[in-house]
């Protein structure tokens, strides 16, 4: 038997969408067939094993990507619950929302990383891969039983797997909750298909309301289900409007309030919603933003270039949004006319109803945050748009036999030509991820500059801090300082900077910022404390310090600082008082032991420097080695003196 001619369109197509039972072959050869690797079934899955092969490929540079320190990290360093895997801190996490979501399934995956292999990023990212490539299988199943094309289901399954807008959801640990959702959204949809495809058994509308729950304590966005579930009803040409389609679907949106009330139960995550930032700008400039934030997924969906991590919104000063904005209505306008055009075709109107309602949750007029559009939020509804476009190439190919002659040929060779571009773009687009640094610069050489980006600016300049590059990071804070003059955090962290490279007097500037733009924050005084003993204004070291402490008496540093004010003034008592203090508050404060051993040193009380000095090296001091040393040498010589002495 001859393998199908896949050149030829038209046997290509006959082959993909023939049914499991069909005779391809001669009657003499159906018998051999059933058993032979030649089998549709055996090509149908061998095509899918190569689509899960090709995406861990595009992927696999990306797992020994690091637990960044923007959001990232915020799962296991905000949230101690989740680094304590038990029972109680178990129901904890279906109790609370996580960086303002209530996603508790999301955050009970990092509470088993964690168990199992701490913050190893190789477990973590092998997490939201594999619930990606399980996406991946799904989609071809629910897409197959919808359609009974296998060609159309294959087609939106490569292009799901290695397109570019997904793959923040599958590198940043942060949004593992969208490949998540997705998975027990798919099976839910999955199971739905069945019931409508078997006499509507109600097992399977239990099983779609079970995947349905999952979803929803995935992430908020599931909310949308009910919605799809009509459309579903629409593709299989039920009647909408028919008591029994409510009835069953009354269930499901009951829950959904549910849950959508539950997502505003945290009053962080509240507040954060009631401001939204489309108040900041007028009517018009709302239209042209919500059209631009619209238009902003259904063309990268097929033009995924300029792909950032953060797209800000624009900069309310200036008198015009970005010309975009602008051409969003008639891009719109474009989308719509095609959906008119072809309204007759209940795939690609499905495609684009799937597409507009799965979307609908994550606009900005629903969201508070300083991002108007994201990646992430298209991971499921980019599975609309690539239905409307295998919608529109169906319509296309009965424009007429002239164009259907070299039609088909084109297009397997234009859509093997888009899987390459997509999988090289994506592998190169997950190198984004592979530190602070890379992540930052990509979010700032694409917006606009903008008060919010200073944040950016100092998240990498925390980075370069990190690595040691203190002049780079001093240069980011500078920058993010010049377009956000009140970032009070970039003026305390390049006054440590400061502190570090011992240019005193730049650190006392920027601590002069900080405490003008907040004179409440004890720590500020402290740090201004420090620097000020530096610069021997012990006055001013000392007025700082009875600020800080009026405002916060728990501070370590402010007793070390005021130590060293009362040794300079030669009141050892007071000096080793407030050094005592500071051990109390912060037992592992290894400056502290090291200056009271000095202290103690000067006093002759050589036993119980030792300990001290003894205690900061095991808690990893430089300095107090060689103090160590040295006293060693000098209680081992007055042991040789008291004995010569003593045999004299």
């Amino acid at each position: 038997m001859n393998c199908p001619n896949f050149l030829n369109f038209t046997n290509f197509m006959n082959f993909m969408n023939s049914s499991p039972k069909r005779n391809i072959c001669s009657p003499s050869e159906h018998a051999a067939k059933e058993k032979s690797w030649r089998n549709p079934r055996c090509y149908y899955f061998l095509l899918l094993v190569l689509i899960l092969v090709a995406t861990s490929l595009v992927y696999s540079g990306s797992m020994k990507y690091p637990v960044l320190s923007f959001d990232d990290i915020d799962y296991f360093h905000n949230y101690p619950e989740i680094t304590m895997l038990n029972w109680h801190n178990t129901i904890l996490y279906f109790t609370r929302h996580y960086l303002l979501v209530y996603q508790p399934l999301p955050v009970l995956s990092f509470a088993l990383n964690y168990y199992f292999t701490g913050t190893a990023p190789i477990p973590i990212h092998l997490v939201s891969l594999a619930f990606h490539l399980i996406n991946i299988v799904l989609v071809f199943l629910l897409f197959s039983a919808l359609f009974q094309k296998k060609y159309v289901a294959l087609g939106i399954a490569a292009i799901f797997a290695i397109h570019p807008l997904n793959v923040e959801s599958v590198v940043w640990i942060s949004a593992r909750s969208s490949v998540i959702f997705t998975c027990f959204y798919l099976a839910g949809l999955i199971c739905y298909m069945n019931y409508l495809d078997r006499n509507l058994k109600l097992k399977y509308l239990v099983f779609a309301f079970l995947f349905f729950i999952f979803s929803l304590f995935s992430k908020p966005q599931a909310v949308t289900f009910p919605a799809v579930l009509l459309l579903m009803d629409f593709l299989k040409q039920r009647k909408i409007m028919s008591g029994r389609i409510w009835f069953e679907k009354f269930p499901f949106i009951l829950l959904s309030l549910v849950f959508v009330m539950i997502s505003f139960t945290d009053r962080e995550t509240m507040m954060n919603v009631t401001q939204w930032k489309l108040f900041a700008y007028p009517p018009i400039d709302v239209f042209l933003l919500l059209a631009g934030s619209i238009d902003f997924y259904m063309v990268k969906a097929f033009l995924p270039v300029n792909l950032c991590s953060m797209y800000m919104f624009p900069v309310r000063d200036l008198p015009w949004l970005p010309w975009y904005y602008y051409a969003s209505p008639l891009i719109l306008a474009f989308f719509a006319y095609l959906s008119w055009r072809f309204r007759k075709n209940r795939l690609q109107l499905f495609g684009i109803l799937l597409f507009l309602v799965t979307i609908l949750p994550n606009l900005p007029v629903f969201s508070a945050r300083q991002v108007i559009v994201a990646d992430r939020y298209a991971y499921f509804p980019v599975l609309g748009i690539l239905v409307f476009f295998f919608g529109l190439i169906s319509e296309l190919q009965q424009i007429g036999p002239r164009i259907l002659k070299y039609f088909p040929r084109f297009l397997l060779i234009t859509l093997f030509l888009i899987i390459i571009a997509f999988s090289f773009q994506s592998f190169e687009r997950t190198k984004v991820w592979k530190n602070e640094s890379a992540l930052m610069t990509d979010i700032i050489k694409k917006n606009q500059e903008s008060p919010f980006l200073s944040k950016f600016f100092r998240k990498r300049a925390d980075y370069y801090v990190k690595a040691g590059e203190l002049d780079k990071a001093i240069a980011d804070y500078s920058s993010a300082l010049r377009i956000n003059p009140r970032d009070i955090q970039s003026y305390v962290y390049q006054a440590n900077v400061y502190m570090r490279k011992n240019e005193m007097k730049n650190a006392l500037y920027d601590l002069d910022q900080a405490i003008r733009l907040d004179p409440h924050i004890a720590l500020f005084y402290s740090n201004r404390a420090s620097v000020k003993l530096h610069l021997h204004d012990f006055e001013g070291s000392l007025s700082d310090c009875n600020t800080c402490m009026a405002l916060d008496s728990c501070i370590p540093d402010v007793y070390n600082i005021l130590s060293i004010i009362d040794y300079q003034k030669k009141d050892t008592d007071g000096c080793i008082r407030n050094l005592t203090k500071a051990i109390e508050l912060k037992p592992e404060y290894a400056e502290a032991y090291k200056n009271r051993g000095k202290v103690l040193i000067s006093l002759g009380r050589e036993k119980e420097a030792f300990r001290d000095l003894k205690r900061a090296v095991i808690l990893g001091d430089p300095e107090s080695e060689e103090l160590l040393k040295n006293l060693k040498q000098k209680i081992r010589m007055s042991s040789i003196c008291f004995h010569h002495h003593i045999r004299n």
